[in-house]
């Protein structure tokens, strides 16, 4: 996360004389600081002049990362959802507390008595993600396979210790439109391809025809879907959700998709 600049410029500190020197540096960095305020008020302003905000609530709060002070807030005290901001926070709080050099470590056993694969999940969640070619499905499943193969090691089965895990992975206040999307993915102690599958949909050719489900990619086993959703003018845009129950494996696809183009 880079720190933001402190309150201070050099095109604003233009000046000499040693009596005055203080007082005069007190007022350049009060100039700055009110010139930056003023940049940050009208450029809010015409974020919330915007027509997409015509009937939202929007906040911002800007301090000096130096100093600590506030440079700038408009509905600081209002309660929002944070939504991908949020993703600053998290990441600068695991820099702080891991160091940029930690690295997540999860372990593979097999007992020789049951023939088990033992799994002990670290949190990783880069496992299977296809962002980066080292961590890739098919790369990594294939590094394991090999290493197993490698100590000639054979098993039947495969168990997931999480005895030293929570089993909720759905924090307080997430809605039920969000948790069954992929910007509603839980993290859990063991992630796989960023716990992310995606559902293809079929539309009709005429709007309020019925909107079927093709396939999912991978595929899933032991879950289901039903579609409820139905096709909407051309150019609308993708509105159709994934409603998942918690303790059910069958989820509901509601909502339009485009008819077909």
């Amino acid at each position: 996360m880079k720190k933001m600049k402190p309150l201070f410029f050099k095109s604003c500190s233009r000046f000499a004389g040693y009596v005055a020197v203080f007082i005069l540096a007190l007022m350049s960095n009060a100039v700055c600081a009110q010139s930056i305020t003023q940049k940050l008020q009208n450029a809010f302003r015409l974020f919330e002049e915007d027509d997409q905000l015509a009937h939202a609530t929007s906040s911002l709060y800007v301090i000096d990362a130096k100093t600590g002070n506030v440079v700038f807030e408009k509905n600081a005290q209002t309660g929002l959802a944070p939504a991908s901001t949020q993703k600053i926070i998290t990441s600068s709080t695991a820099f702080a507390l891991l160091g940029e050099d930690y690295r997540y470590h999860t372990k593979f056993g097999v007992t020789g008595n049951d023939g088990v694969l033992y799994i002990f999940p670290s949190g990783d969640p880069t496992l299977g993600s296809e962002r980066w070619n080292d961590t890739k499905a098919a790369g990594m499943l294939s590094r394991i396979i090999q290493s197993l193969s490698q100590k000639n090691l054979k098993y039947h089965s495969v168990i997931v210790d999480s005895r030293q895990w929570e089993p909720n992975t759905i924090p307080d206040g997430w809605i039920w439109q969000d948790i069954g999307n992929y910007y509603g993915a839980g993290a859990a102690k063991l992630n796989w391809r960023e716990n992310q599958y995606d559902l293809l949909l079929q539309s009709g050719n005429n709007v309020g025809d019925p909107v079927h489900i093709a396939r999912t990619n991978p595929k899933l086993f032991g879950y289901s879907f039903h579609s409820t959703a139905t096709s909407a003018a051309a150019g609308t845009g993708d509105n159709a959700y994934i409603y998942f129950p918690l303790k059910d494996s069958s989820g509901i696809i509601a909502g339009t998709i485009p008819v077909r183009e």
